[in-house]
C-alpha cells in the first residue's frame, strides 16, 4: 500500500492528502449509531466520502487524488532530449542516403575532437 508520496529530482506531487492515522493497538469493538459492531480500521463509504474507524469514532478520510508530474526544468530537459534524438535520427537517415553528408559529418567530428583536445 502506498503510504506517502514525495516529489524530488524534478518530480512534483500535487493534491495529495494522507488518511488519518489509525491506532495500531487493538481496541474493544464499539457499536455505531445503527447498532453495528465496528472494529479498529473499518472503512465505510457514505455520500461519496470515506471514513475510517479509530477505536471509538469515525474519522473522515480525504479522497483527493494526487497528480504527479515533472518540474518545468525537467520537462524542458526531456523535450530537448526528444528533439535532439529526432534531429540525430534524421541526420542518420540523410547520411545513409548521401555519402557526402556522411563524409562531412565524419570530418566535423574529427575537427571537434581535435579542437577539444587542444583547448584542454
Amino acid at each position: 500500500m502506498i503510504q506517502n508520496l514525495y516529489g524530488m529530482n524534478g518530480v512534483i506531487v500535487n493534491g495529495y492528502s494522507s488518511w488519518p492515522n489509525v491506532s495500531e493497538y487493538n481496541c474493544t469493538p464499539s457499536t455505531d449509531a445503527n447498532g453495528r459492531q465496528c472494529y479498529n480500521g473499518d472503512i465505510k463509504f457514505i455520500n461519496g466520502m470515506f471514513y475510517v474507524f479509530d477505536c471509538g469514532s469515525w474519522q473522515y478520510a480525504p479522497t483527493s487524488m494526487p497528480s504527479v508530474g515533472l518540474s518545468e526544468e525537467a520537462d524542458a530537459a526531456l523535450q530537448w532530449a526528444v528533439k535532439k534524438m529526432r534531429e540525430e535520427q534524421k541526420l542518420e537517415q540523410l547520411m545513409e542516403r548521401h555519402k557526402s553528408i556522411k563524409d562531412t559529418k565524419l570530418q566535423l567530428d574529427v575537427l571537434v575532437a581535435l579542437l577539444k583536445d587542444s583547448s584542454d
